[in-house]
């Protein structure tokens, strides 16, 4: 019985091979790597990027960690790109793994920004489009367009060209960004505004290239729990959490984190989202109205008012849920208090 599982084993292994070898394999991590001005050093006043060696050596054990994963493609949050030495340590170990580098920076020059890198002989990038969402949170993301190499392809080639979609070989639409923080109540609305836009300009890129049929993926560091609006907006289009699916979580689940929040709270707020348009042709950007009033219908209903005098009422007495007053469980990056006790329990 041994000898006929492991022979069992052996030629599911065998399968796997031979289907990976015939399909286009593609992989991707999101990471945040916490500029080094931001990252608190005990006092708040301090910050790492005031000490060289400890920034220095937390990046370079990041690094080390991207590079571990031989990732297809790797999405960065708060890269420090106003710092030359610490840009050129990414580009000297990423570039010198075979990566090409994308950068943006944050608006109004906040300082960090984002970077996505691609596995230079995997996969030729045919587009890079920037888009920033222009708020109060400076919060920019990237849409780039992929296509996978044939016949070992390198950097700088083209694939283009008359040949048939086969010979050209798979594309894929990547989008990186990194969404604001949940200060308050009210961050909800330019969280949802940000999705909307990014969603708006992929609609508006795929339509403009006649790239309707691209699959999608979609990392980043989205500040907010799968109890948030920003989540289930993005389910409400098809999109599938790749981490949850790949470990059979359902919506309810909670008992992963991603990192640990400025605030010392654990969270899972980092996702790798995918959407496969052939199984959901509906618009992305619905209308920015529709999301607004289907917020403001929740908060209602989350109060108890069911009839129109009542929320009048609730909206001229400054409703505390809409206000900001009170801050929504649903869009915290983690509960108060979390610690990584509680999270072994979950698992239990």
């Amino acid at each position: 019985m041994a000898v006929m599982d492991e022979a069992r084993e052996e030629a599911a292994e065998e399968e796997w091979r031979r289907t990976v070898q015939e399909k286009t394999v593609l992989s991707c991590t999101t990471f945040n790597v916490l500029a080094p001005i931001y990252k608190r050093m005990g006092v708040e006043s301090e910050r790492e990027s005031e000490c060289q060696h400890v920034w220095r050596k937390r990046n370079q054990e990041i690094i080390q960690t991207l590079l571990g994963t031989k990732s297809s493609i790797l999405c960065l949050q708060e890269c420090w790109l106003a710092n030359p030495e610490w840009v050129d340590m990414y580009d000297q170990a990423l570039q010198g793994a075979g990566y090409q580098l994308l950068k943006l920076p944050r608006t109004n020059a906040r300082g960090d920004g984002l970077m996505m890198a691609v596995k230079a002989s995997e996969w030729a990038v045919v587009d890079h489009h920037p888009l920033c969402f222009n708020d109060c949170g400076d919060r920019v993301a990237q849409i780039v367009r992929l296509r996978a190499r044939r016949g070992g392809g390198e950097e700088g080639e083209e694939d283009g060209g008359e040949e048939g979609e086969a010979e050209r070989g798979e594309e894929v639409l990547v989008a990186n960004t990194h969404l604001l923080f949940p200060h308050n109540a009210s961050s909800s609305i330019v969280r949802l505004c940000q999705v909307y836009k990014l969603l708006e300009r992929i609609d508006g890129y795929r339509e403009e290239h006649s790239a309707g049929a691209l699959p999608i993926i979609l990392c980043g560091d989205l500040n907010g729990t799968k109890q948030g609006n920003v989540y289930k907006l993005l389910k409400s289009h098809g999109f599938i959490s790749t981490f949850d699916s790949a470990h059979h979580h359902s919506d309810e689940d909670e008992q992963w984190v991603s990192h640990r929040n400025h605030h010392g709270n654990l969270c899972g707020v980092d996702y790798v989202w995918v959407l496969n348009p052939e199984q959901h042709r509906r618009t992305l950007a619905v209308n920015w109205r529709t999301t607004v009033f289907g917020l403001i219908r929740s908060k209602l209903a989350s109060a108890g008012i069911t009839n129109v005098e009542a929320a009048f009422d609730f909206f001229f007495r400054g409703g505390e849920e809409l206000e900001g007053g009170k801050q929504e469980q649903e869009d915290l990056e983690g509960p108060a208090g979390f610690t990584m006790g509680d999270f072994r329990r979950g698992l239990d």
